[in-house]
C-alpha cells in the first residue's frame, strides 16, 4: 500500500545566480532565509513549506519565450497571498520592473504570474473569501 501523504514539504529549483536569486526572492517576495546548504543551495521558508533555490551554473532559462504574455497551461509553481498583499505585490513587482502578466480571474480566486531573474514561473494567488 502506498504511503498517505500529509503535505508537500519543500521544493527545489534552479538558479544560475544564487545571490542575485536570493536578492530577489527576500526583497521582491518576502521570503526569509531559513538555512543556506554549503555555497551552492537556499532554503527560504515560504508558509508552511521550504523553497531551496539550488545554483547550476549551466541552467538554460527553463520558462520558453512568450510565457508572461501567455502563461497558462505552462510549467510553474503557485504561492498564496492575502487579497490586500496581492494587489500591492503587483504594483511594487510592477514598479520594480519585474515581468507581469495581466491579472487572471478564475472565479474562486485571482492570481498572476511573473518570472524571477532565471526565467522561472511564480503565480501569485489570492483566494476570494
Amino acid at each position: 500500500m502506498p504511503p498517505q501523504i500529509k503535505k508537500l514539504d519543500d521544493f527545489v529549483i534552479y538558479v544560475s545566480d544564487l545571490a542575485r536569486a536570493e536578492k530577489f526572492y527576500t526583497e521582491r517576495l518576502g521570503m526569509p532565509v531559513k538555512m543556506r546548504i554549503g555555497a551552492e543551495q537556499v532554503v527560504f521558508k515560504c508558509g508552511d513549506m521550504s523553497l531551496a533555490l539550488m545554483l547550476k551554473l549551466d541552467l538554460q532559462t527553463p520558462v520558453e519565450p512568450g510565457a508572461i504574455e501567455n502563461p497558462l497551461g505552462r510549467a510553474h509553481f503557485a504561492v498564496n497571498v492575502s487579497a490586500a498583499d496581492w494587489s500591492v505585490a503587483r504594483e511594487e513587482l510592477r514598479a520594480a520592473g519585474v515581468p507581469l502578466s495581466q491579472p487572471v480571474d478564475w472565479g474562486d480566486h485571482d492570481c498572476f504570474y511573473l518570472t524571477d531573474p532565471d526565467g522561472n514561473l511564480i503565480e501569485l494567488m489570492s483566494w476570494r473569501e
